[in-house]
């Protein structure tokens, strides 16, 4: 079985097909099967960036379901069905033609490879300097500013581009003043000023009494 990295693949979108995978009308990324694409960089159970472009803050993490490799464009869309791959398509000879307009095919390509990815998932995003604490379970909560939805489940954090599976157990609302020294504990701080010292670091006008949203989570150890 193969080993799965922390580290995500990075997968950038031009605005269209971006726009289809946030809908949900797109589910499968359809690519030569030449330099990063290949099967020891996707397979089954790798996380994925999906961003829109290289340098947009717009972006979802998902997962790779399921990867097919095929000597033959026809042949590989007709086992994912055409509108999976292109959802304006209205026929498979469309979708193909719109398939080789966009890799730009010559005829001369030998082996394409197609990605079923799913997504998004709930994605909590920490700061490279507190990935440690997570990975040796010192920090089991995050303290958000403001009112966050936040829907209690599998989730991911997704820290200095790596992944760690979590599942989010807890999520609730109070005023930071009021945050004890449990919570401060939770977040992987001893002294509740460093905790308000660390999040005035990204919020550099947070005032105590402000709302914050407390998530806790557990590493996904399966």
């Amino acid at each position: 079985m193969q080993k799965i990295s922390s580290k995500r693949f990075f997968l950038p979108l031009s605005s269209l097909p971006y726009a289809w995978f946030t809908s949900g009308a797109k589910n499968w990324e359809f690519r030569k099967l030449k330099g990063g694409f290949n099967t020891n960089q996707l397979y089954p159970g790798r996380y994925v960036e999906v961003r829109r472009g290289y340098n947009s803050k717009d972006s979802f993490y998902g997962k790779i379901k399921k990867v097919l490799t095929d000597t033959s464009v026809e042949r590989l869309v007709s086992k994912i069905g055409y509108q999976k791959i292109i959802p304006t398509a209205s026929s498979q000879g469309e979708a193909i033609e719109s398939i080789c307009g966009i890799l730009n095919l010559s005829g001369n390509e030998q082996e394409f490879i197609a990605f079923e990815i799913e997504g998004p998932l709930q994605t909590i995003k920490l700061a490279g300097s507190l990935k440690e604490k997570v990975e040796l379970g010192l920090k089991t909560s995050t303290i958000r500013r403001g009112v966050r939805d936040i829907t209690l489940g599998p989730g991911i954090i997704v820290s200095s581009n790596e992944v760690i599976p979590v599942e989010i157990t807890n999520s609730y609302t109070k005023p930071f003043s009021e945050c004890g020294p449990s919570e401060v504990i939770r977040d992987g701080f001893t002294d509740k000023s460093k905790l308000l010292e660390t999040l005035r670091d990204f919020y550099t006008d947070f005032d105590e009494e402000e709302l914050v949203t407390i998530i806790s989570f557990e590493k996904d150890v399966k």
